[in-house]
């Protein structure tokens, strides 16, 4: 096997391991079939206003509180348009008309195999409600906003359906309706425009969205003064940009009233216009077929594009003129750009993200958190941890000069210039496409597991990811014991090493900007609760991906799912949890245990209730998290980080991210 391949493979096994421990129920057998069947579904015809919409009457199979099994009938409307737009233009709301709402419409268009056509045409929503609502009865809405890195998914993706929540709360007496919607993706959903309102489409269809539920909800059934906005992922990231009262379109507190956000990295930098403006245009793609645009973007959403994007940002931030601090922007390249920009000559004012959102206040009520492990699948950070060691490896086997012992601080520069030439990068992608499931078999011998990683990468990996202008910052990272290096010339080295990444970028990217800023909240008055999800299920709900398939991507996913198993709760892998469904995003299902299937109905029942809101909110001086492991409090940890994040380090042992924060690691990058 050739040694690059051998590198890239031997880390899966420590994340792999590092996923093992600590589970008290992952062997636990899984639950029977269900005995009670879902009646049949059917068509109704259904007054809404003054229109008329053919919806459809669904047969739900859930446990009520005592865990007796019983059939809910619920109705659903799908496909409903809420917006229409044309190409690289902001969208617009759409009146309610009559129709027919039995299918799920159009997914906007991306990268990834969908069952549901792509279309353009795509911005319509779907809405879940009781069967059983009185006339004029006002009930709470949630609005779940899908995530996806800005590049995938849909709110008809099954994992987030609606149906058995709102089968739950009709059940027991709290009805509520559940509405998920979709927004344009890519470079269709975000491409640097140079006109007043910019180029941030997705963020406007978001908009959009909650305007015309804003307007339309009552009809259903809905209260519009009582919307909670929900999302993980990109969609929390969305829920924080739509939080900003310096937008020109300000609508916190109007089209909703709270918020969660399920693992919003507020350590992510998002880009500046400047490198919005070079990354693309929508003036050079205006002439461009829909063909043409997604094969720019499959282009672009290549594990070894990404990887160049990130090291050559890296380098650049060497340039004190540099507009982004970090290429951390680049683990998600399609997410929105911040669209204030001072030029020599006026300015790009902004209109719907103006500053980073980690600088900017909470505006309504807000659940904030993140799981545990969500570093292991969060964007193109498995790109990075596992590329890197194979561009490493692929120096030393064709250029062994230009990376030696004597000059291995050089690491990272050297590995920034040689990704710059193309003949280089298709060496890259050459061997990337040469791993087979044969050299996976064999790699997961542990017994076959030599020449791990070099000595150089993790130094490398950290000083490249937080950029060559901050190796300052990066050093001192560094320098703490609990993030040191180890050498990696045994399998301990690069197990201990692989953890230390993750919790460091857990750390900085998770954790540590979510405490800042519910703290921040807590300064301002404004109601917050943190919780940290560190449930280990029976099940690993990350697509597996497809190993024997070309694509880059599906490589990756391999090892996103490697990662992820053993029941770590990695990013979105509080999902089957929130809407007790034990389906992962591509459609696959899974086997629960029982355990697992008490933990999904209650804490579903407790995500789309007041009980949430009812936590205790997050006080700088109590530093009360949230902790939702299984346990029978799943109540507030007091001292959360000085009692479960203690560091080795002497300046972390109060805990890891108050001492962070004091040393200025956190956000140092993402304040003006």
């Amino acid at each position: 096997m050739r040694k690059s391949v051998r590198t890239v493979l031997s880390l899966a096994i420590p994340l792999a391991l590092a996923a093992c421990g600590g589970s008290n129920n992952s062997t636990t057998k899984p639950s029977e079939p269900k005995p009670v069947e879902p009646g049949v579904s059917y068509p109704v015809e259904t007054e809404i206003g003054d229109v008329t919409l053919v919806a459809t009457s669904e047969s739900v199979v859930v446990r009520d509180t005592a865990g007796t099994q019983q059939k809910v009938r619920i109705e659903t409307f799908k496909g409903i348009p809420y917006a229409e737009a044309t190409r690289f233009n902001h969208s617009d709301t759409v009146a309610l008309e009559d129709g027919y709402a039995t299918e799920f419409g159009a997914v906007c268009p991306q990268t990834a195999l969908t069952e549901i056509r792509q279309s353009e045409d795509c911005l319509n929503l779907n809405i879940w409600r009781p069967s059983n609502l009185e006339a004029d009865q006002l009930i709470p809405v949630y609005v779940f906003i899908h995530g996806g890195n800005f590049e995938n998914g849909s709110g008809s993706d099954p994992h987030i359906h609606g149906d058995n929540v709102v089968a739950q709360g009709q059940l027991d007496g709290q009805p509520f309706i559940a509405v998920t919607f979709n927004y344009r993706l890519g470079l269709l959903g975000s491409t640097y425009k140079d006109d007043s309102k910019g180029g941030n489409f997705g963020i406007g269809d978001q908009k959009r969205a909650l305007e015309w539920v804003n307007n339309n909800i009552d009809k259903f059934g809905g209260d519009a003064g009582n919307v909670t906005v929900m999302g993980q992922g990109a969609g929390a990231m969305s829920i924080g940009i739509l939080q900003q009262d310096s937008s020109d379109e300000f609508i916190a507190g109007e089209y909703f009233q709270r918020a969660i956000m399920q693992s919003n990295p507020y350590g992510f930098e998002y880009k500046s216009s400047s490198n919005a403006e070079s990354f693309a245009t929508v003036s050079e793609m205006e002439t461009m077929s829909l063909k043409e645009i997604m094969d720019k973007q499959q282009t672009m959403s290549k594990a070894t594009s990404k990887i160049v994007n990130w090291v050559v940002t890296s380098a650049a931030t060497i340039n004190p003129i540099s507009s982004n601090a970090t290429p951390i922007a680049t683990l998600m390249p399609f997410a929105p750009y911040i669209e204030y920009r001072k030029k020599l000559i006026g300015s790009d004012k902004g209109y719907h993200l103006k500053s980073q959102p980690f600088d900017t206040e909470l505006t309504v009520p807000t659940v904030a958190g993140y799981n545990a492990a969500d570093e292991r699948a969060f964007g193109s950070l498995a790109d990075i941890t596992f590329l890197i060691p194979m561009v490493v490896d692929l120096i030393m086997n064709n250029a062994p000069d230009l990376l030696t012992e004597e000059n291995a601080a050089q690491a990272p520069e050297v590995i920034a210039t040689w990704l710059t030439e193309d003949d280089n990068v298709e060496l890259l992608r050459a061997e990337l496409a040469s791993i087979d499931g044969n050299d996976v078999n064999i790699q997961l011998e542990l017994g076959d597991i030599i020449n791990l990683l070099p000595e150089t990468a993790y130094e490398a990996v950290n000083t490249l990811f937080y950029g060559l202008g901050n190796t300052d910052q990066t050093s001192t990272l560094l320098g703490f014991e609990d993030y040191a290096a180890n050498s990696e010339k045994e399998l301990s080295g690069a197990f201990d090493n692989m953890k230390q990444f993750n919790q460091m970028t857990s750390d900085i990217m998770f954790a540590g900007p979510i405490r800042a800023k519910v703290a921040s909240a807590d300064d301002s008055q404004i109601q917050a609760t943190m919780y940290e999800f560190n449930y280990r299920g029976s099940f690993n709900s990350v697509p597996k991906g497809n190993l024997f398939s070309e694509k880059e991507t599906d490589l990756i996913q391999v090892v996103k799912s490697l990662s992820c198993s053993f029941g770590t709760p990695c990013f979105g892998s509080e999902l089957p949890f929130v809407f007790n469904k034990a389906v992962r995003s591509d459609g696959t299902t899974f086997s629960v245990s029982s355990q697992d299937e008490a933990m999904m109905s209650k804490m579903s029942r407790v995500w789309f209730s007041d009980e949430l809101f009812e936590k205790e909110q997050y006080q700088k001086g109590s530093d009360s998290v949230w902790v939702i492991d299984g346990n029978e409090t799943d109540g507030p940890t007091y001292d959360w980080d000085r009692m479960t994040k203690t560091g080795k380090d002497e300046s972390l042992q109060d805990g890891r991210l108050q001492g962070l924060e004091t040393q200025n690691l956190i956000g140092y990058y993402l304040v003006d």
